[in-house]
């Protein structure tokens, strides 16, 4: 069984606040059981302030993720925000890494940091959760092609690092507290869980004429 639950916070100044906020719901919300991980979106000014780097350091758990524009979770939307997504399991075990820097290649790289996570592990993951650096050369299939190499006909789902200046340049990937414009956290699930993909779009009388 996968038990999830989603926390947050406004809180970019006051370290103390921010992580006491987090745990807080953390303690309501939910009871970790034998394996953990968190996914974490911010806006860059929490990273800028070190509320990232605190809170990862606080939690008893893996966190990554990126920076975002805007987001949103069950209880709360908004552009100035910290979200984590934390994931807690008996029988699927999380295995998180992170690859070098991507700027002039994504294949070496990748193979090399996922080969590193995968050593060992006598069954392919039954689900991958991957959050690219936001590099222009490079799309969103580019990441994906190059990680399905390595684990084939494995799922893959995530997102990339933005942020909300005209030029993205404060878009940064989050891997254990440690921010980055050039490198890929990811997370391998292994074990009892069965990944569903819903695809959905617009009415087409909804959809604007000129995109």
């Amino acid at each position: 069984m996968l038990k999830c639950a989603s926390l947050y916070t406004y809180e970019i100044d006051d370290l103390a606040t921010a992580i006491k906020e987090i745990s807080d719901q953390l303690d309501e919300k939910i009871v970790l059981l034998k394996n953990t991980v968190g996914i974490l979106m911010c806006h860059p000014e929490f990273v800028a302030s070190g509320v990232v780097k605190h809170i990862c350091e606080k939690l008893p758990f893996d966190l990554l993720g990126i920076t975002t524009a805007a987001q949103a979770i069950n209880e709360q939307a908004g552009d100035l925000i910290l979200t984590i997504f934390v994931m807690t399991s008996d029988d699927v075990c999380f295995k998180t890494g992170v690859t070098g820097g991507l700027e002039e290649n994504i294949n070496e790289p990748i193979k090399t940091a996922v080969d590193g996570v995968t050593i060992g592990m006598t069954k392919s993951p039954s689900l991958a959760l991957v959050f690219p650096p936001l590099i222009f050369k490079y799309s969103g299939d580019s990441y994906v092609n190059v990680m399905q190499k390595s684990i084939p006909n494995v799922p893959i789902f995530g997102a990339i690092a933005t942020d909300d200046t005209l030029t993205y340049h404060l878009s940064e990937t989050i891997y254990k507290g440690e921010n980055s414009r050039s490198t890929m956290p990811f997370i391998l699930c292994y074990g009892n869980i069965n990944p569903r993909f819903v695809v959905g779009t617009f009415p087409e009388d909804k959809i604007m004429p000129n995109k």
